[in-house]
């Protein structure tokens, strides 16, 4: 016990240093998890601002074909940027028609493009002159359905009418498909055991130019 008035004894030195390794200890935890989070949070941040727009996850759009379904990615609202247009769809479940070899021998035949109908670019698509122009596909059994939407591009001479035929091993599938201005089709066709499938396109009216074009919307062949 030390006397009053008296000064207490000093400390011994290994337990100053002691003290001091553990502060400096505390410091070093504290900076270092200050700078993980810093460095989380630019990665992040940069991660976004490369496309122009703040970093987002990835979802899931379900597009239906027949009776299954294909996942298809597709930045989630928000994300910036423009998503990839499904041209290549092709899981099992369905092709796009844009995929596939035309082995006809029409004089016209089908052009992959983006077309406007009613004012909007379409990006699956792909399009003729209704003027005798066609295509045929081999499909060896393999697919069940074939799905478009059928319109004429915005270019079209108003007084244009034109006519989609589909034909299956030689047989014309339903009645033919007649569309103009205003007046869309979503088709559904029966492929089932089909060996090849033929798209006869024809108007009724006489082509002067390139304008006039019938276009096929997301043609999609299902299994």
């Amino acid at each position: 016990m030390t006397a009053p008035g008296a000064q207490p004894p000093p400390e011994d030195h290994s337990l100053q240093v002691a003290k001091i390794d553990r502060s400096k200890a505390l410091w070093v935890a504290v900076i270092t998890g200050i700078f993980a989070v810093v460095a989380a949070g630019t990665t992040g941040y940069f991660a976004g601002r490369k496309d122009g727009s703040t970093a987002a996850p990835a979802v899931s759009t379900v597009v239906s074909v027949s009776t299954k379904t294909i996942a298809v990615s597709a930045s989630a609202p928000g994300g910036g940027g423009s998503s990839a247009p499904a041209t290549n769809v092709a899981n099992g479940n369905a092709v796009s028609v844009l995929d596939l070899p035309d082995v006809g021998d029409a004089y016209t035949k089908f052009t992959k493009g983006f077309p406007y109908v009613d004012g909007k670019r379409q990006d699956n698509a792909m399009f003729a002159r209704p003027c005798s122009a066609g295509a045929a596909y081999d499909l060896d059994g393999k697919h069940a359905t074939f799905r478009a939407t059928v319109a004429v591009a915005d270019s079209t001479r108003d007084n244009v009418k034109a006519e989609l035929t589909v034909s299956l091993d030689g047989a014309v599938q339903q009645s033919p498909f007649t569309v103009y201005k205003g007046h869309k089709a979503d088709i559904a066709i029966d492929l089932s055991g089909g060996k090849r499938m033929v798209l006869a396109v024809s108007s009724n009216s006489i082509c002067y130019g390139d304008d006039d074009q019938l276009v096929l919307i997301n043609p999609l062949l299902g299994s």
